[in-house]
């Protein structure tokens, strides 16, 4: 009998807390090894209490992959309280990932989350991505 590959997807979960005013979070993970291709990324911000603003642009993210040599997102992330989940959307990506990568970037706070008292408020930012691997059977 002989090896046939197959293909299968998976969702890959970044969380990225932002705890202070005009925060620059800079990350690096490395990636699962049998990881074949990102095909999109949702953008979720989620803040820790209630904010009155309508639309908020919460910071900048920027995405690289393949240690750096290809660069998949750079975006400004928002914060819309009347939508359900807090969506920026979905990229569509369809990034091939090299066996290793390691997943880097930055996110970069704008300052503009703030509660019904003008106080900064803390968020967390989440990278969902659709990941296809490749499986020997």
């Amino acid at each position: 009998m002989s090896a046939q590959n197959t293909h299968s997807t998976f969702w890959k979960v970044i969380k990225l807390n932002v705890r202070q005013e005009g925060y620059i979070l800079k990350f690096s993970y490395k990636l699962p090894k049998h990881l074949e291709i990102i095909q999109e990324m949702n953008i979720v911000c989620v803040p820790e209490g209630t904010s009155d603003n309508p639309v908020i642009e919460c910071g900048e993210l920027s995405v690289s992959v393949n240690n750096r040599k290809g660069h998949i997102v750079h975006t400004t992330v928002s914060y819309n309280p009347d939508l359900n989940d807090h969506m920026d959307g979905t990229m569509k990506l369809n990034a091939s990932i090299e066996a290793n990568s390691i997943f880097t970037g930055y996110y970069r706070d704008a300052s503009l989350m703030k509660d019904e008292h003008d106080q900064f408020l803390p968020y967390q930012v989440k990278l969902t991505m659709l990941c296809k691997k490749k499986e020997t059977q």
